[in-house]
C-alpha cells in the first residue's frame, strides 16, 4: 500500500475470499504483521475476507505487510 499524498491517510485493504481459498489462508481473530519496509510490527484485530485491514500511512510512505 502506498500513500502518494502530502498528508497522512487511512487505507483499507480487503483480501477477497478467493485469495483465502487459493492460498489456503486461515481466518484468525488476532494476527501480527510486519511492515517489510520498516520492520514495524502491526496488530491486526481480525484476519478474514469479511473484515478489511485498515492501516495509517504518513505522507509519501508505503508498506508491504507480511502476515505472521
Amino acid at each position: 500500500v502506498i500513500n502518494f499524498d502530502d498528508r497522512t491517510v487511512n487505507a483499507t485493504v480487503r483480501i477477497p475470499d478467493d485469495a483465502f481459498k487459493y492460498l489456503h489462508l486461515t481466518e484468525l481473530e488476532q494476527v501480527k504483521a510486519t511492515n517489510l519496509l520498516t520492520d514495524e510490527i502491526i496488530d491486526i484485530p481480525s484476519f478474514s475476507p469479511n473484515t478489511p485491514i485498515t492501516v495509517t500511512l504518513p505522507a509519501w510512505t508505503g508498506m508491504i505487510l507480511k502476515i505472521q
